[in-house]
């Protein structure tokens, strides 16, 4: 009984982690200028990053990297 028990609250963490993790601000462009007017550059960045690794052929994407990096 104490492994299923065990096993439940795994389980459950798993699925709430993932969900929580779907929940991520970083979706698009419009994601990194946000936190670049917040001023938080490192998430920008971050966010950034991710981006340009999903879709690296996104010209905006750089430009903006470019525009941050020389601000």
């Amino acid at each position: 009984m104490l492994k299923t028990i065990t096993a439940s609250i795994m389980f459950i963490t798993l699925i709430v982690t993932v969900v929580m993790a779907d929940d991520k601000p970083c979706k698009s462009s419009l994601d990194v200028e946000r936190n670049w007017k917040a001023h938080q550059q490192d998430e920008s960045f971050v966010c950034l990053n991710n981006l340009i690794l999903a879709d690296p052929a996104d010209p905006k994407l750089h430009l903006i990297k470019g525009e941050y990096c020389f601000s």
